[in-house]
């Protein structure tokens, strides 16, 4: 069951209060909605908007856990991972990734093929299909590389796996806002009563009593907390960025994920993604505000001259460069010890459950840390913790017939549709990857409207139905909620501003939005597009980065 997104009254009082709807909030409103619990779940800017749609979208088993010795976490990570696979097909797929072994690298190639088949044994996967002679080939040939595959999970697109997990919670009863601040939580007699929220849409507050207080702020969960008013004995975060570039591909350029080891003992990773080519690196501690982290030149220098160094043969230069953005990630706080790049790949994945009652704010909670394939995890043991006795989740989100073989599924449905309602088959197929099994409700939408049927952009499957779910169905109130989280057509590296004004002109007849709106949503939208995905200023295209 769905619920329409009308924004009505905010309600006297729920039991559980959720600040923050990245993708550990939006699971854990899911979880308690779906245990009977009257949930609120409440976020600033818009869903997905945060850590979750800066992160690398890989969707981790735990391969680190390993060389940690963290068994536990490293199970709870492959069953998470295994659970999106299953649950969330046309989201979530699997992907090869070959580990690149300088000969310095401190561990045996026993030591790793041991650790590969561990890893690949719990996680029940099957082997990698990589040619590793043809990876060899791409690489620095004065290095003698170790190669080893083997399979992880990504996720293209989290941004929609929030909207999906927003689709079950408002289903369950869920009330839902975006676009609405916390002023203050509000305690007495040593517990929690209640939040007063301004509604940043209208400029009304409203105070809601609550007997539960669930802060998945991630990085910024010491600002939340500080609006109780209460005296904290030590921060609960260290922030710790991440820059991530998407490079266009090049000819030889991998079809496989790489994870190397930069300069200095650094991370690399690097995988294809939505065309493009994504390179990934943690960089040190950030003390700002979350909301203003951007790549560093340093950074982008650094990484492009990793992978220039990694494949020689790339040739790459600043002029590669598609965009970059940067990401925060929440680490435990230890007293005197700042978070360094070196222990991130273990810190960030770790989740954090943190109880405010010995802070006098009994019902509190705060969550944070994870990873994609945590989330669900983290959300039944908080519920577990406030007493709540989790539900069986929804089954396969595959638009229709059985979770294996997706990719015949989903063109066999795709004709299906064409043939029934003239829709063509790559805009079926493409509302089925986003939509899952509610794609059929935008199908009917479609049929019964012609405006509905019209591509959002020229040349591209999406069509305008879709954004029409968007701001019906998936919380979108703005066109950057559409075009940036919902329907994300605006990552693509060929999106520019005859785009965003065509694509503008189409979905405003859909919403009722008037002239004047349109032109402010779509300044709006070139604002926030421009802050996320950053260009580089006045590349070289002659400056090769090696």
């Amino acid at each position: 069951m769905r619920s329409s997104t009308e924004r009505g009254p905010l309600p006297q009082r729920v039991d559980v209060t959720i600040l923050g709807g990245g993708v550990n909030g939006v699971a854990l409103a899911r979880e308690c909605a779906l245990a009977g619990k009257s949930v609120l779940l409440l976020e600033r800017h818009d869903f997905a908007s945060g850590a979750t749609s800066r992160g690398n979208r890989v969707v981790h088993g735990g391969l680190q856990y390993l060389e940690q010795g963290k068994l536990g976490m490293l199970r709870e990570g492959l069953r998470g991972r295994a659970a999106l696979l299953r649950e969330q097909p046309h989201l979530v797929q699997p992907i090869d990734f070959v580990l690149a072994a300088a000969p310095n690298s401190r561990y045996s190639s026993l030591e790793v093929r041991a650790a590969l088949w561990l890893y690949r044994t719990l996680g029940k996967t099957g082997r990698a299909s990589v040619d590793l002679g043809a990876v060899r080939g791409l690489l620095d040939p004065a290095q003698r590389w170790s190669l080893y595959a083997f399979q992880d999970a990504r996720c293209d697109f989290p941004e929609r796996l929030v909207a999906d997990w927003l689709i079950e919670a408002s289903g369950a009863g869920a009330v839902v806002r975006n676009h609405a601040e916390i002023l203050a939580i509000r305690t007495s007699e040593g517990r929690v009563r209640g939040v007063l929220v301004r509604d940043l849409l209208t400029a009304e507050d409203g105070y809601v009593e609550s007997e539960w207080i669930i802060n998945a702020t991630g990085p910024w969960a010491d600002r939340v907390r500080d609006l109780t008013g209460l005296a904290a004995r030590s921060p609960l975060v260290s922030n710790v960025q991440a820059t991530h570039l998407m490079l266009r591909r090049w000819a030889g350029a991998p079809t496989v994920g790489v994870l190397a080891t930069a300069a200095g003992g650094r991370p690399l990773a690097i995988a294809p993604w939505n065309g493009m080519l994504q390179v990934s690196s943690t960089d040190v501690a950030h003390s700002g505000d979350p909301s203003l982290v951007t790549p560093g030149e340093g950074e982008v220098e650094f990484l492009l001259r990793s992978v220039a160094a990694l494949f020689p043969h790339s040739r790459l230069s600043a002029a590669d460069v598609v965009y970059g953005y940067a990401g925060v990630r929440p680490v435990a706080y230890h007293f005197g010890k700042q978070p360094h790049f070196a222990a991130d790949a273990f810190a960030a994945g770790h989740h954090v459950l943190h109880n405010h009652a010995d802070e006098g704010a009994l019902g509190m909670f705060s969550i944070f840390g994870g990873t994609l394939s945590t989330a669900a995890a983290l959300a039944r043991k908080t519920a577990r913790t406030m007493g709540l006795r989790p539900v069986p989740l929804p089954g396969p989100q595959v638009a229709l017939g059985e979770a294996n073989g997706v990719e015949n599924t989903l063109q066999q449905w795709s004709s299906a549709v064409h043939a029934a309602t003239g829709i063509l088959p790559d805009s079926a197929e493409a509302i089925a990857r986003w939509h899952g099994r509610h794609a059929m409700c935008v199908v009917q939408a479609a049929v019964h409207d012609p405006r509905l049927r019209q591509p959002i952009l020229d040349g591209h499957p999406q069509i305008v139905a879709q954004a029409a779910e968007a701001a019906r169905y998936e919380y979108a109130v703005s066109l950057a909620d559409i075009l940036l989280r919902r329907v994300p057509m605006a990552l693509n590296q060929d999106w520019n501003e005859h785009a965003t004004l065509q694509a503008a002109a189409r979905i405003a007849p859909a919403l009722g939005w008037n002239e004047r709106r349109m032109r402010e949503e779509t300044d709006a939208f070139d604002e926030e597009r421009g802050r996320f995905l950053r260009k580089l200023r006045n590349p070289k295209p002659d400056g090769v980065a090696a």
